[in-house]
């Protein structure tokens, strides 16, 4: 599980990345993109977290996962 959970925390980030990249924030002050940053991060992590918490309670949705992430590259 440790391998999965590394790979969807990181598919994690990077889409909160790419949504934040999609964002127009350029209007921004900087302190408060920094803290659009790390609210979205904050919230892909406890996206990631839920999911992976849900996978050990449940084998179908722990399978599940594993076999979406086998196909990703």
């Amino acid at each position: 599980m440790s391998a999965l959970a590394g790979t969807v925390r990181l598919h994690a980030r990077r889409v909160s990345d790419e949504q934040l990249g999609r964002a127009r924030l350029a209007r921004l002050a900087p302190d408060e993109r920094r803290a659009v940053d790390e609210l979205a991060h904050a919230l892909a992590e406890r996206i990631a977290e839920s999911l992976l918490d849900e996978a050990r309670r449940d084998r179908a949705v722990a399978e599940a996962l594993e076999s979406v992430y086998r196909c990703k590259s």
